[in-house]
């Protein structure tokens, strides 16, 4: 099943963000972008194993993880 994420804040155009991320101990999954603005992404939730992520975003060549946990179910 697919889903989407809505992020909302500040600077996420795609002039700042690159990619999104679920990112946990060992890995970072890329997420597809669905629709990005300065102040919104939304993005598809990546086919991952159930558990806990933070989401996590590309700035430049960096990828910042966030204090933003995500729980992925079955």
């Amino acid at each position: 099943m697919e889903s989407n994420l809505t992020l909302n804040g500040e600077n996420l155009g795609k002039e700042s963000v690159a990619s999104v991320f679920l990112s946990d101990d060992a890995k970072d999954y890329k997420a597809a972008v669905v629709e990005q603005t300065a102040a919104k992404i939304v993005m598809k939730v990546p086919q991952v194993k159930a558990g806990d992520y933070n989401i996590s975003i590309q700035v430049g060549n960096n990828i910042f993880i966030q204090p933003i946990r995500f729980t992925v179910a079955e």
